[in-house]
Parts: C-alpha cells; structure tokens; sequence
C-alpha cells in the first residue's frame, strides 16, 4: 500500500471525519514511520457474512485497533513520555 499500511503499524488518531448524519466516516492517523504532519485516511469497512443457512448479517467498522500493548522485549527499546500500566497480575510470589 502506498502509506505502507500493514499488520503492527503504529500511530495517533490525530482527527475523525464526520458525515452530515454524525456517523463516523474516516479516522485521520498519523503514522510512526511517516514524515511528521503526513496523515494517513482510514475509512469504514463492510462485510456480509452467513452466520447459519438463510441467515446473513453484515457488519461496518474501521479496520484498526485502538490499544497500545508491546512484549516485554519490544518494550526495552521503546520511549513512551507518558505511560499507564497494571503490573499488578504479572508477576508470581517467586518472581523477583
């Protein structure tokens, strides 16, 4: 793709375009490894699906998930300014 948008690419919701009705239209990002300011537009995507025969549903989202979660390795070299994080479930009693 041409904002080399794949699987792990990271960036801030900088804007969400709105239509005349007040439904989400485009999520404007920002993404990490793209020159500072370039924003990346992401629309709605929808998909029918067959959930039992006879019976179809479709469903619109955008194609992203909004979290941030790294592995402990990957978390060695990156800088965050700011960070909330529940440690409290991590570690076992024999775990210095």
């Amino acid at each position: 793709m041409a904002d080399r948008l794949v699987n792990g690419t990271m960036g801030i919701l900088r804007d969400i375009e709105y239509d005349d009705e007040g439904t989400p239209e485009t999520l404007c990002i920002e993404l990490d490894h793209s020159p500072p300011g370039t924003i990346t537009r992401i629309g709605r995507y929808s998909a029918r699906f067959e959930v039992a025969p006879g019976i179809k549903r479709s469903r619109t989202q955008f194609p992203v998930i909004v979290a941030e979660a790294v592995t402990s390795y990957k978390a060695q070299s990156v800088t965050k300014t700011n960070v909330i994080a529940d440690f409290s479930s991590c570690f076992k009693p024999c775990m210095a």
